[in-house]
């Protein structure tokens, strides 16, 4: 499974994912949380929360569309000396 990237998406992986909150009776908007990728379904990816603005999500396991789902990738710095 690929996320919004293209990038392949594997389980223990640290990503940034979207995911719809209610903010009041009638309003929602897309919130961001950190997590973890737990798992796969057919088509949603399983993740654990592990940072956000709701102190209540944090640990809550939810599913999400790839489409939703950025997976947080290390840079490779390479210095001019090394070789």
């Amino acid at each position: 499974m690929r996320d919004y990237l293209g990038n392949e998406l594997n389980i223990g992986d640290e990503c940034v994912y979207l995911q719809n909150k209610r903010t009041g009776s009638s309003s929602i908007r897309k919130c961001k949380f950190k997590g973890h990728i737990i798992g796969f379904t057919r088509k949603l990816v399983v993740v654990r929360c592990s940072a956000s603005e709701f102190e209540l999500e944090v640990g809550n396991e939810t599913k999400v569309y790839p489409d939703d789902v950025i997976k947080i990738v290390a840079p490779v710095v390479r210095c001019k000396d090394c070789r």
